[in-house]
């Protein structure tokens, strides 16, 4: 009964505000209480009220910066701030790009293969049939796996890959079956690059190339970077060590 006594408050505050009357109806002496002044319980009920008539918009994504979370996106703040972030998701497109590229470099030859032996075996000399068969039998069975697994397979290194940067330095973790941290401090960062190829321009994405002093890891690079990222990063990095140059 009370449950019910509240929404009758609200009913009208929602009727009025939803058809566009000016007034309430004759029969109520209850006036809803205004946002400012309501309490948790009308604020459910007026929550409820904006659902129904669409004037509520989705909720803001959460934080991508929160401790233990790991950005999807390009990052928003400068760098530096710690946050541990995958590649772009163009990333993503970029390596199943390239998969298919190899794979037609793979398959195209084959099949050229199979139709030379198939013309010998029956415009030439007398060979036996499975010599064009056999092959003919491996590339219907290659072709179809060599095509999936470029396409699924990118997406699956992308979610193993991640970067942080902070004031101590940078951190990469890649590797899906073999898994790999490299930790570059930036008292050893000497000078980094940004390089793009053909399909990274086309996508806007750069690799970000860090040289270190020493001999392993010498040169660690940070792929799927959007490029104002990526320059931004050589920004920063360069930055630091100027300073650690000065003092």
């Amino acid at each position: 009964m009370r449950l019910c006594a509240k929404l009758e408050c609200i009913r009208p505050v929602y009727v009025r505000r939803v058809s566009g009357e000016e007034t309430l109806s004759e029969d109520t002496e209850i006036e809803a209480p205004k946002p400012e002044e309501a309490g948790p319980e009308h604020a459910g009920h007026a929550l409820d009220a904006d659902v129904e008539s669409g004037r509520v918009v989705d909720a803001p994504p959460p934080d991508a910066d929160a401790p233990g979370s790991i950005a999807q996106n390009p990052f928003e703040g400068p760098p530096g701030d710690g946050v541990r972030r995958h590649p772009d998701l163009r990333y993503v497109r970029l390596e199943r790009w390239t998969g298919q590229l190899g794979n037609l470099a793979v398959l195209v030859p084959l099949l050229v293969g199979v139709g030379v032996l198939y013309a010998l075996t029956v415009f030439g000399p007398k060979i036996p049939v499975l010599a064009w068969r056999i092959p003919a039998l491996i590339w219907i069975v290659l072709a179809p796996v060599l095509v999936a697994f470029a396409d699924r397979w990118p997406a699956i290194v992308h979610e193993h890959m991640s970067w942080s940067l902070d004031a101590r330095g940078l951190d990469v973790r890649r590797g899906v079956l073999w898994r790999e941290e490299i930790a570059v401090p930036s008292s050893r960062i000497q000078h980094t690059d940004v390089k793009q190829g053909p399909l990274e321009r086309r996508l806007g994405l750069a690799t970000l190339v860090v040289h270190t002093a020493g001999t392993r890891h010498a040169a660690v690079a940070v792929p799927g970077l959007a490029v104002e990222d990526a320059r931004a990063i050589r920004d920063y990095l360069g930055r630091a060590v100027d300073e650690d140059d000065a003092v």
